[in-house]
């Protein structure tokens, strides 16, 4: 966060021009400020969106949990993902499998993944998803678990940075080209460390907890980057967004098992 003196000595707050990248390419947040240069330079702040994005559902949570019931206050939880997020990575579930689920070929595959209508695939693939968040969502409210709703987002997009960098691009051109093919180790490290920093001031005695959501995260990212390889040799923004949908909704029906 940088502060500067406006033209008329009025001390301003700016926030880094790659966190304001970050933040308008993974949310719906109207932010204030200019933008980097490069889409490459939002990666280390992916894990500080997610802890944005967290906050929010932790608080909702906090605040409504007293009021609503968790079968409704779950939903609830789950229309504010979706509309800070724009839907944005559900959409990249649904071209996913319809692209997988009806192409035979890289090309066809890739075709049918532009194409901005749903097909059966990917409808059914949304719902099922939905419904398996939903359930997670529940069990967590029901318990108590609210705290692991500002960790989860974090969680999925440190891994998605991972996944960025271990998977090549899968085609020649497209949106995602700069992020994926500039990925680092380095930007993966940096956005571990808003989670280690968290888990020391706040909640020390979860991180066992912690560490198994995140490699429930990894795993199945890496799982569906694995698939990616072998349908069109290498990831896109669309799989990108499946995995990380993915790994979310485990994420949610894992803590289960911590319980």
């Amino acid at each position: 966060m940088w502060i500067t003196a406006g033209a008329e000595g009025v001390t301003m707050i700016q926030l880094p021009p790659s966190f304001v990248t970050a933040l308008r390419t993974l949310t719906a947040l109207p932010v204030w400020g200019r933008e980097s240069g490069s889409f490459t330079g939002s990666l280390p702040y992916f894990s500080s969106v997610g802890l944005v994005i967290g906050a929010g559902q932790y608080l909702a949570a906090l605040l409504l949990l007293p009021v609503f019931p968790p079968v409704i206050l779950a939903p609830l939880l789950i229309a504010y993902h979706l509309l800070i997020t724009r839907a944005f990575h559900l959409d990249g579930l649904a071209d996913m499998a319809d692209g997988f689920g009806g192409g035979w070929t890289k090309e066809r595959i890739s075709e049918i993944m532009k194409d901005s209508r749903v097909g059966a695939f990917g409808a059914i693939s949304v719902a099922a998803l939905l419904l398996v968040r939903n359930g997670g969502t529940v069990y967590v409210l029901q318990r108590n678990l609210i705290l692991y709703l500002l960790y989860i987002p974090m969680l999925s997009r440190t891994s998605l940075v991972f996944t960025t960098r271990v998977f090549p691009y899968a085609f020649e051109e497209g949106l995602a080209a700069q992020i994926i093919n500039g990925a680092k180790w380095h930007h993966f490290l940096f956005n571990l460390l808003p989670i280690i920093v968290l888990t020391l001031i706040i909640s020390p005695d979860a991180y066992v907890n912690i560490l198994a959501l995140f490699a429930v995260s990894t795993a199945s990212q890496i799982a569906v980057g694995r698939k990616s390889m072998k349908k069109i040799s290498g990831i896109s923004g669309d799989i990108l967004g499946a995995s990380l949908e993915i790994s979310e909704a485990l994420m949610y029906t894992f803590m289960a098992v911590l319980a």
